[in-house]
C-alpha cells in the first residue's frame, strides 16, 4: 500500500480557488488571519468554508492570537483547525479546542534540534518552516535533513519554499506526514491553476517512487 504524503495549501484567499482545490483532492486548506498579503476577512473565510467539505480540513493560521480572536474565528468557522504561528504558549493552543498545528522556526544558527523543540510540543501537529522575522510562512526552504530523525518518529508537516520543481525531493529524503505550500503555488501572489494542479500531481508521484523504492 502506497503512503500517501498529504497536501495543504495554504494562503486561500478565493472560494473559486479553494473549490478546485478541493476538486485537486488536497488534505487541507488554509486561511490566513495574520499580516500578510493573502489575509482573508471573516467574510471571505466563511464564503472558503462554504466550499470545503467535511473530509476536508479547513485551518485558521493565526499568529499571537488573544483569547478573544481565537473565540471570533473559533464562532465563523466552527469547523477550523487552528495553526498557531507565533509565540503561543501551549496553553492558549489549546484553549482553541481540538487537534492543531504549531509553527516551528528552523534557522541556520539553531543550537537546539528540531526534535527537542518539537518534543514539548505532544498535543501539536508540528509544522516547520524558514524562521521568518514576521513570523508566519518564509517563502524560503530549510535543510530537510534536519527533521528527518523527527520525521521517523510522529507525524510532521512540512513548509517553507516548496513547489512542484522540489516537493518530490523532500518527500524522497524524510517522508514527512504532510507538506504545505503557499507562495510555491501562486504567480503574483495569486493562487495559479496549473502551479496548484502540477503540484499535487508532483507529491502523488513522488509516493508512488518512493513506495516503489522502499520495497
Amino acid at each position: 500500500m502506497i503512503r500517501r504524503t498529504r497536501i495543504k495549501f495554504c494562503g486561500m484567499v478565493d472560494p473559486i480557488h479553494a473549490k478546485f482545490a478541493v476538486a485537486l483532492g488536497v488534505d487541507a486548506i488554509g486561511v490566513i488571519f495574520a499580516p500578510s498579503a493573502r489575509r482573508v476577512s471573516l467574510e471571505t473565510a466563511r464564503a472558503i468554508a462554504m466550499v470545503v467539505p467535511p473530509v476536508v480540513t479547513l485551518v485558521a493560521v493565526m499568529v499571537d492570537p488573544s483569547e478573544e480572536e481565537i473565540r471570533v474565528v473559533r464562532s465563523v468557522l466552527p469547523q477550523a483547525v487552528f495553526q498557531f504561528c507565533g509565540k503561543e504558549s501551549p496553553a492558549l493552543c489549546r484553549s482553541a479546542g481540538g487537534a492543531y498545528l504549531k509553527l516551528f522556526p528552523v534557522s541556520s544558527d539553531d543550537t537546539m534540534g528540531a526534535y527537542d523543540i518539537a518534543s514539548e510540543w505532544d498535543e501539536a501537529l508540528p509544522l516547520f518552516d524558514t524562521r521568518s522575522p514576521l513570523g508566519g510562512g518564509s517563502g524560503q526552504t530549510f535543510e530537510w535533513n534536519r527533521v528527518a530523525t523527527l520525521a521517523s518518529r510522529r507525524p510532521i508537516v512540512v513548509a517553507g519554499g516548496l513547489s512542484a520543481e522540489n516537493v518530490a525531493e523532500c518527500i524522497h529524503r524524510i517522508r514527512p506526514f504532510a507538506v504545505d505550500v503557499r507562495s510555491g503555488i501562486e504567480t503574483d501572489e495569486r493562487k495559479d491553476f496549473r502551479k496548484m494542479e502540477a503540484f499535487v500531481e508532483t507529491v502523488r508521484k513522488a509516493d508512488a517512487t518512493t513506495h516503489h523504492a522502499e520495497e
